[in-house]
């Protein structure tokens, strides 16, 4: 008995497959119970990142702003503070902590986290790998090839700050962000992962924290930190001695397109001429498959054309 797909149907099915398994969210701090003093943002159980920088939802989540917590942490100047990752933090790019002091007449379980009152107090940064930008918290489940490097480390679980000594005492928003730069290519494509927490911070110093910034606002969609591909030109030339580079450099393709398609006699001549003859071929037996995959997507195009698999 045969089970018959047509493309159309099987590409959504995988897509969502590979969100389900690759996104993460922040719910719970020094090991507490999920979302008693974080804010339980809607269809958090989705995992699903916010992409627009404009939006509301940039600050503490969708609708992160008035899902109040249930509870404070209370938590010392100058100690550290944990935040668990549910599962771990699956894609490459930079982590980062704000805070924001609650006004006077407000609590962290009240406050909406409105105005340019944040304060960025960590931020980590990458080192140059082999074939793209790696970041600490960057995870070896990824399929991505990048993640199968040696320098690479485990998807983190959980990641600690330290509260600075100086900040006031008093109620805080304690917001921490990761950005997933996988796919970070074109606007809109940056993912961030975000939740806020409810601290009550005891012990503190006289300090003024500065610059402060507002969510939105702080980010345009076109920053260079935040619209930038992290895989190429990042390596060291355009094609190396790897399965993948050539669908790297491929990846700005729209569709597939055999006329688009780099000729390989053009790269024995080209300015790419040094490369060796194994990626040669390596490139001759991709060549062929993309033109594989080229007929299928012509073919899928005829609404009576179906897969058996």
């Amino acid at each position: 008995m045969f089970v018959v797909f047509t493309m159309r149907f099987l590409t959504p099915l995988l897509t969502l497959a590979a969100v389900a398994q690759a996104h993460y969210n922040f719910p719970s701090m020094n090991g507490g119970t999920a979302w008693s003093n974080v804010r339980q943002w809607t269809d958090y159980y989705a995992y699903t990142p916010v992409t627009n920088v404009s939006s509301l939802d940039i600050r503490c989540n969708v609708n992160g702003t008035v899902a109040f917590a249930p509870s404070i942490l209370s938590v010392a100047a100058g100690s550290t503070l944990t935040w668990t990752a549910s599962p771990d933090i699956y894609h490459p790019g930079p982590l980062m902590a704000y805070m924001a002091k609650v006004p006077t007449g407000k609590t962290a379980a009240n406050w909406d986290g409105s105005g340019t009152v944040w304060f960025k107090i960590y931020e980590d940064h990458p080192t140059v790998g082999s074939s793209a930008l790696i970041w600490p918290s960057a995870s070896k489940n990824s399929t991505s090839p990048l993640h199968n490097q040696s320098n690479v480390t485990a998807g983190a679980t959980s990641v600690s700050f330290k509260i600075p000594a100086t900040v006031p005492s008093g109620n805080y928003l304690f917001r921490i962000e990761h950005i997933g730069l996988h796919v970070a290519q074109s606007v809109g494509g940056a993912q961030f992962y975000i939740s806020c927490g409810q601290l009550a911070v005891t012990g503190g110093g006289s300090g003024k924290p500065s610059p402060t910034v507002a969510f939105p606002g702080a980010y345009t969609a076109t920053d260079p930190g935040i619209l930038l591909d992290i895989y190429y030109p990042i390596v060291s030339s355009p094609f190396q001695d790897c399965d993948w580079c050539f669908s790297v450099k491929m990846r700005g393709l729209t569709s597939i397109n055999s006329q688009r398609i780099i000729n390989l006699q053009d790269l024995r001549s080209g300015p790419v001429r040094k490369v060796s003859s194994d990626v040669i071929g390596r490139l001759s037996k991709l060549y062929e498959r993309l033109k594989v995959l080229t007929d299928l997507l012509a073919k899928e195009q005829q609404p009576a054309n179906t897969l058996v698999w």
